[in-house]
């Protein structure tokens, strides 16, 4: 079977990184604390006392504004029920709007849903002090959603939470913001679910890729938010009332399809063949196209066995970004790396940070391809292993050697060979357990910091600027990678089939006739004990 070099290099027809999915929240910057309330009601609106049936009124106006707006369109509006998924029910609907080729508000569902709203006080702790009270906290409340097949982005929706502060949701998606450009343009495109299978101009697709900004993103929801009612009057508007975006989720996907479904399989094949012992990753596992039940007490399902009709999948977890590797409709891989929460990189919120966001995205789906062609990279020189595992460098700096086959040594490499080092480093409080867990013993933070010392002299580590962050060098990886596999996959492999008790194999016997041989030379000369 091929390696995964030759997978990637010589069977891939299509490679391109886009941007998917994007959730986005919408606020009013000017409306998220009490006595913001509190200065809009009373100052802004000029409201003798500020009651909250005066938020009740405003969200009955809005409601009905939208109400309207479906009636004279003769848009349908859903009631959704529990458990119900909601894209499924608006499939028709976008479909019906794409062949026509019209674009609008195809669909309004209804769904009561939990946000973080204005709610007055208990009674005991209303009036205090002669102010107006208000606080902030969970409820189930009203949602409207608005389906929208939108000329740019296609099949889009805008969810407005219908209480102060009137919070929005916004979901598209980059792939078929491509699909929509690439075909106004008059390209043949053929469509993989969201993503691409064949393109007749690679290069256009890829300059798309490119383009694809944070302005594409906001003259959408202006457009839109124009054309839509708006809790907001115009006065309110103009004073400052708008909203703002800022990135909820954000997922970031590299796209290569292959030439034959089999060529894919053997990737993932040759990937969990390779990783599932030296890896390790937290969750391998194959995807089916159902889920099955799951009783309590019962540990989760896992299969680590690759069989017909089933979709091997590939995730690994760093806080709360995902990185997720599989195999899409029989045609390509996918590898995607989804950011649930910015600040895990010190990277904001807010739509300007989107760039940041897709390069850091592209840079964590490269390293973890990177990793996986450097487990299949050809044996290091001799005098790269040597200095590996001999005492090296300049006197004053010498590095002790890594030892192969050193308990403590194996341990540390199974660490660090891990699927997680794709994500740009890590903490020397995140390697300690996982080098104790390997080692089924105490790992103490005095031996960390010795063996990650070595580690930075001997260049296969390095400490990012600014921060007590670590990151494995290109060489370093290649190193540990051999070192780790050679370990597990050759030595204790190798060794166990030399045990007197393990069936017989081809390596088996020769070992035993070896060792036949040998005895009976060493009887021959006369030098047996």
């Amino acid at each position: 079977m091929p390696d995964l070099n030759t997978l990637l290099d010589q069977h891939v027809t299509l490679v391109y990184e886009s941007v998917d999915r994007v959730f986005l929240n919408g606020y009013v910057a000017k409306l998220q604390e009490p006595d913001q309330l509190a200065w809009f009601l009373g100052q802004h609106r000029a409201e003798t006392l500020p009651r909250y049936e005066l938020l009740g009124k405003m969200t009955r106006e809005f409601v009905a504004a939208i109400e309207q707006y479906a009636r004279d369109r003769n848009i349908p509006v859903v009631d959704f029920e529990k458990g119900q998924r909601k894209e499924t029910i608006a499939e028709p609907y976008f479909a019906q709007a794409a062949l026509l080729g019209r674009e609008g508000v195809v669909m309004v569902g209804i769904a009561q849903e939990k946000a973080n709203v204005f709610r007055p006080p208990r009674k005991e702790g209303r009036g205090r002090g002669g102010g107006f009270a208000a606080g902030r906290n969970s409820a189930f409340v009203k949602h409207l959603y608005l389906y929208i097949w939108d000329r740019d982005f296609g099949p889009t929706f805008i969810k407005f939470c219908t209480y102060a502060p009137w919070s929005v949701r916004v979901c598209l998606n980059g792939h078929m913001w491509l699909r929509q450009h690439l075909q106004r343009s008059g390209h043949v495109v053929e469509p993989l679910d969201n993503g691409i299978a064949y393109v007749d101009d690679a290069d256009a697709l890829r300059r798309l890729c490119r383009r694809f900004g944070p302005q594409h993103i906001q003259r959408f929801f202006d457009r839109w938010m124009y054309r839509l009612p708006n809790p907001f009057t115009a006065l309110d508007r103009r004073a400052g009332y708008t909203y703002q975006l800022s990135i909820l989720q954000l997922e970031v996907a590299r796209t290569e399809v292959f030439d034959r479904p089999l060529h894919g399989r053997q990737f993932f094949e040759e990937v969990m063949r390779l990783h599932l012992d030296l890896g390790r990753p937290e969750r391998l596992q194959l995807v089916f196209d159902r889920r099955f039940p799951r009783r309590r007490g019962q540990p989760a399902a896992r299969t680590r066995v690759l069989t017909q009709d089933v979709d091997p999948s590939l995730q690994v977890a760093h806080r709360n970004t995902r990185v997720k590797q599989y195999w899409k409709l029989n045609r390509a891989l996918r590898t995607e790396t989804t950011f649930n929460d910015t600040y895990d990189f010190r990277i904001g919120r807010k739509l300007e940070n989107l760039h940041r966001l897709i390069e850091l995205g592209r840079d964590i789906n490269r390293r973890l391809l990177t990793l996986e062609r450097e487990s299949c990279r050809p044996a290091p020189a001799a005098s790269l292993f040597e200095a590996l595992v001999m005492p090296s460098g300049e006197p004053g700096r010498r590095a002790p050697g890594l030892r192969f086959g050193d308990p403590r040594t194996v341990a540390l490499f199974g660490a660090l060979s891990q699927f997680r080092s794709v994500f740009g480093g890590f903490y020397a409080r995140d390697l300690r357990p996982l080098v104790e867990h390997h080692l089924a013993g105490p790992y103490t933070m005095r031996q960390m910091a010795y063996d990650l010392r070595r580690l930075a002299r001997k260049g296969l580590l390095e400490r990012l600027p600014g921060c007590n962050r670590y990151q494995l060098t290109a060489l370093g990886t290649r190193l540990i990678l051999f070192a780790a596999r050679l370990h597990s996959h050759v030595f204790c492999r190798g060794l166990a089939r030399l045990e007197p008790d393990y069936p017989a194999g081809d390596l088996n016997l020769a070992w035993r006739t070896f060792d036949a041989q040998l005895a009976a030379l060493t009887s021959e000369a006369r030098l047996a004990a």
